[in-house]
């Protein structure tokens, strides 16, 4: 499939499942969320005002939780992290 193709799917999937929702709570996956996960290291969750929870996973099989990272939107040079613990 065309590469173009592939993102404009996945940018208009993330669109319609991210764009306009609200982060209500955050916590660390706890040890048994991450048992159901298969994953060793726990991630950073972050619970929507959907019902929605999303966590960073170390790539797309989910083989293992993943970090969080970004910057501030007026000081690029101080990136964020949440790292899994």
């Amino acid at each position: 499939m065309n590469p173009k193709i592939i993102e404009l799917k996945w940018t208009g999937y993330a669109h319609q499942h991210l764009v306009g929702r609200t982060i209500i709570g955050v916590h660390y996956a706890t040890k048994e969320e991450a048992d159901q996960m298969g994953v060793r290291n726990r991630p950073l969750m972050l619970a929507l005002d959907n019902g929605t929870v999303l966590w960073m996973m170390s790539d797309n099989p989910g083989n293992d939780g993943g970090a969080l990272h970004g910057v501030l939107f007026d000081d690029a040079a101080d990136p964020l992290l949440f790292p899994t613990l």
